[in-house]
């Protein structure tokens, strides 16, 4: 049968070409499509409404894939109707072009494809990440590492959220396992024209949005210090403890700058905790000639920055500082000893995952580094210099000009806003009519403009300050002067000489290095001068040298590994398009594909279709089951998000002893506490048991507790297992718990007619989250949250931040999805996933899940009675099989603790020596909850295509290994 299986497998899932040339002829298309043109000579979009839209690209999904020729015209299409935010007549959003040297580091990321979670995966990018957090620790004038922290992020909403987690850790740290419940309310402050993530954060966070205090601002959109201590003082009044005041260090619409120094006067007299969402304005800190703007960023306790604003960093590039020496792993630490094991062979310390609300996160830190590396930051300060030179003299222009009139009267950052009054409206009597017409006029110019296309502006309200409609200027850094495709084909040669496209099992899956001899090898050190092109693209090519190859057929160490090259195609397009998921405006094409994807997805789960069902894509596992967690509370108990956890009885919900410690960081996030997640016994193969889900639930009732959600594993991140989700389903039902089910691993299998009844039940669930860069073979990073609950996603998550989600645009604004998303900003995730299904279609990505799921058959049969092997448990349900290797001189002998101990040293043991050779990397791992300690977990993936020979390899090379100690 598996014969029969290979034997298709080059036809319809991995059509056979070569990946370099398939990504250079996609930079060849964009370039024709002007889609790294900086001239202005040509449109900046061609607008067309979506219904429109949706007769010029063949977007549907169907069950046979397209061929090349097919791919290219779409690949076209998406180009030549995406907006070119590279355009030097784009100022429309608070992002634009991007660095070309960034964008290299883009693609290098991409094609890499791995997570900064361990070192032992992501060898150059903690080193990267490292040295660019210590570099903008400095900035800032924080102390230096470790002394203070960071981490990156995905979006400046999240790095907020970041800032208010650690402020409630710092303040009372039980909160972290108990809970707010039973606490008084805790209160927050930021600016009335401070950034909407603030409040999505509150209610997210389990505060509630109407403890969030906002203040009054002066005439320039400043935070009022006097307001700020009154509101301090009303708070405490009320009964709630003031803990958290968000400065803003350049607001959204209108760049103000906060007065940092008195608030944080302020804050240390009352106490409190000090963040500044500097996303905006944290680039001005690189200019010797502006960074005095942010006097006072030094006396934060924690600050965001995203250098994809203003900067040119593409999408999404975010950063989370905190002053504080180990807080940020304090806070966030899970205890996932399957993950983050503390008998590795090299310095744990360089493992970052832990300090993460995520598990695996986006690489964003490489596109800086390079970036930074060739400007330096003298650079990238008079890139800054420019920017801001150019808004001063569109400031200076519109000032007295006939026609326009300032909303402010004075601008700190790069964006000005203002209105143009034509001449049949000047010098009459400005009544409130007369404003009502201007407000109507600025929408109308907008949308001339659109559709004319050689200008993007934005056009906002303040409804706070009674100001409907302005438009906005933003200046931006471009700074770029060469040949962007000819660098990214030079990168892409590199790329291919060091062996990240080869999938023939030929070459090193790694080189490894120890971090301080990998700092030998590679000059991370960012400088104030910047580096040559040939110092970058030897950079370049020791990242690649030094990266773990993922792609390598002997790849079995995560539940990710290879990229499908049609899916590394559509992230090329993504970081290329540079934009952002929140609205049709200055993303049509990809609100179209994720809705496509969103659909398919569903039906796969068997949901409703869109809009009765729903879905988004989500930076990442960890938040979809988060998602999860917050729709569940929500639709229980509404109030939640305006009143917050404090005051009622506890929330209590349910995973597998074996399930995601997710559920556990979401739990703290979240505000239920880790105390309040309970985990239920698993039998013999892993799976939940369902009586002791019911035992369970009895128990957390009679504590007290209120019973809310329940998480189901389908593939556990160890062993793979997929608990009974038609018993759990009933269980649910019966006492009235949201159902969610974590599939991020298991979902895959929904795609084979062979394989997806290993779900059943699937489609029973309130929800469900499915990771297709896990398995599948899709870039890092894709996830899926979906819900069968119509329009539950924006009802949960709205925030009425009218300044971006207006309701009088000119075009259907359901196609806005922003405002159901916790973050602002969203990655663009749905192209990926789109171009590959398109390319493979339904039957050949099914067809790539049974060969892969064949072939761990096929290495489960090899071991089962294979002398020196034993088995974890029985069975398994996945793709992923875990064993032991027991050496000829332990075998037959009496298996004592210390010789069950001296086998889990030696699992260790031939970990180590197995990467250290480099031929093959195998993850290893305990289950501490089940008293076992190390065993191998062998890991088959879709990509690339594996065979019978690749898991002989395994075998032959652990043997190999083991036969040298």
């Amino acid at each position: 049968m598996m014969d029969d299986v290979t034997s298709n497998s080059t036809s319809a899932s991995e059509k056979s070409f070569d990946t370099e040339k398939l990504l250079v002829e996609l930079l060849k298309i964009l370039k024709d499509e002007k889609m790294f043109d900086t001239t202005g000579e040509f449109p900046v979009v061609e607008f067309l409404h979506p219904h429109q839209l949706q007769k010029k690209i063949d977007l549907k999904l169907k069950d046979e894939g397209c061929d090349d020729s097919e791919i290219k015209t779409l690949v076209r299409k998406f180009a030549h109707y995406s907006v070119k935010t590279t355009h030097l007549h784009f100022h429309n959003q608070l992002f634009s072009g991007v660095d070309s040297y960034a964008l290299a580091g883009a693609v290098v990321t991409e094609c890499c494809n791995t997570f900064p979670v361990t070192f032992e995966v992501a060898p150059v990018v903690q080193l990267i990440e490292r040295e660019l957090l210590d570099r903008v620790l400095r900035l800032v004038n924080y102390p230096a590492y470790p002394n203070a922290d960071g981490i990156m992020c995905p979006g400046g909403s999240m790095s907020n959220m970041y800032g208010m987690v650690l402020a409630r850790y710092s303040r009372i740290p039980e909160i972290k396992t108990k809970g707010l419940s039973g606490l008084l309310p805790l209160s927050m402050f930021t600016s009335e024209l401070g950034h909407y993530s603030i409040s999505k954060a509150a209610h997210w966070l389990g505060f509630g949005t109407d403890n969030v205090y906002t203040i009054k601002t002066d005439e320039l959109g400043r935070m009022d210090p006097e307001d700020l201590k009154k509101n301090i003082k009303d708070a405490r009044a009320r009964g709630t403890i003031p803990f958290f005041v968000n400065a803003t260090a350049g607001t959204t619409v209108v760049g103000s700058i906060d007065p940092l120094e008195d608030i944080a006067a302020i804050c240390k007299q009352e106490n409190l905790w000090f963040h500044i969402d500097a996303c905006l304005g944290g680039s001005l800190l690189l200019s010797t000639k502006y960074r005095d703007r942010l006097k006072g960023v030094e006396l934060s306790d924690s600050m965001s920055w995203n250098p994809h604003k203003m900067l040119g960093a593409p999408l999404q590039c975010s950063l989370f500082l905190v002053r504080r020496r180990n807080l940020l792993y304090e806070a966030n630490c899970s205890g996932a000893t399957y993950l983050f094991q503390q008998d590795k062979f090299y310095d744990v310390s360089w493992d970052t995952g832990d300090k993460s609300v995520q598990c695996g996160r986006k690489v964003d830190a490489v596109k800086l580094w390079l970036m930074w590396k060739a400007r330096g930051t003298n650079g990238l300060g008079l890139s800054v210099d420019i920017a801001m030179d150019c808004a001063d003299y569109f400031f200076n222009k519109i000032k007295d000009r006939n026609g326009y009139r300032l909303v402010f009267p004075k601008y700190q950052g790069n964006t000005i806003s203002f209105w143009y009054i034509p001449p049949s409206m000047r010098g009459q009597p400005e009544t409130q009519e007369w404003w009502d017409k201007l407000y109507a006029l600025t929408a109308k110019i907008k949308e001339l403009l659109v559709l004319d296309g050689r200008l993007l502006i934005s056009y906002n309200p303040l409804t706070s300050k009674k100001i409907v409609s302005s438009a906005t200027l933003s200046a931006f850094t471009h700074g770029n002067n060469i040949d962007t495709k000819k660098l990214l084909e030079e990168v892409l040669d590199i790329l291919n000489e060091e062996n990240v496209f080869d999938t023939t099992g030929q070459f090193p899956v790694v080189k490894f290095l120890h971090p301080h001899e990998l700092q030998k090898k590679i000059d991370i050190k960012l400088k104030n001068e910047g580096s040559s092109e040939e110092k970058i693209k030897d950079a370049v090519r020791k990242i690649a040298h030094y990266s773990v190859k993922t792609s390598n057929p002997h790849f079995h160490n995560q539940l990710y590994a290879g990229v499908d090259s049609y899916g590394l195609a559509g992230a090329l397009l993504t970081e290329c398009c540079n934009t952002s998921q929140y609205t049709y405006e200055v993303a049509p094409v990809f609100q179209l594909l994720e809705r496509q994807v969103l659909d398919q997805a569903l039906k796969l789960v068997n949901y409703p279709s869109y809009p009765e069902a729903d879905g988004i894509l989500c930076p990442g596992g960890s938040l979809s089951n988060m998602y999860g967690m917050v729709l569940a509370r929500y639709s229980r108990i509404p109030e939640i998000k305006t009143k917050g956890l404090s005051g009622l009885l506890p929330l209590s919900m349910f995973t597998s002893e074996l399930g995601h410690y997710s559920i556990s960081k979401a739990a703290h996030w979240l505000g239920f506490g880790t105390d309040n997640v309970y985990t239920i016994k698993t039998d013999e193969l892993g799976r939940m048991d369902p009586e002791d889900l019911r035992k369970n639930i009895k128990d957390a009732r009679a504590r007290g507790t209120i019973p809310f959600f329940v998480n189901a594993t389908a593939g556990t991140t160890v062993v793979g297992s997929i608990d009974p989700l038609e018993d759990i389903a009933a269980i649910c039902k019966q006492e009235n718990l949201w159902f969610h089910i974590d599939a991020c691993l298991g979902g895959t299998l929904l795609l084979s007619t062979k394989y997806r009844d290993r779900l059943k039940g699937v489609e029973l669930s309130d929800s469900v989250s499915w990771n297709p860069h896990k398995m599948l073979g899709t870039p890092l990073q894709c996830s899926f949250f979906l819900v069968r609950r119509r329009n539950l996603l924006y009802e949960a998550n709205c925030s009425g931040a009218t300044y971006l989600f207006q309701q009088d645009k000119f075009y259907d604004v359901s196609w806005d999805t922003g405002d159901k998303s916790v973050q602002c900003g969203r990655k663009v995730d749905a192209v990926k996933l789109w171009l590959m299904w398109k390319a493979r279609g339904t039957n050949g990505l099914g067809l790539s899940v049974d060969i892969a799921m064949d072939c761990a058959d096929y290495f489960f049969n090899k071991i089962k009675d294979r002398n020196g092997y034993r088995l974890v448990f029985p069975k398994y349900q996945g793709n992923t099989i875990s064993f032991w290797y027991i050496p000829p001189s332990m075998r037959g002998q009496p298996e004592t603790q210390e010789w069950w101990d001296k086998l889990y040293a030696l699992t260790a043991k031939i970990k180590e020596l197995l990467v250290l050779d480099g031929q093959l990397l195998i993850g290893y791992s305990p289950l501490t909850g089940k008293k076992i300690g190390n065993f191998f977990r062998m890991v088959v993936s879709c990509q690339p295509t594996p065979s019978h020979h690749s898991m002989d390899f395994a075998l032959q090379q652990i043997e190999f290994i083991a036969h040298k100690l």
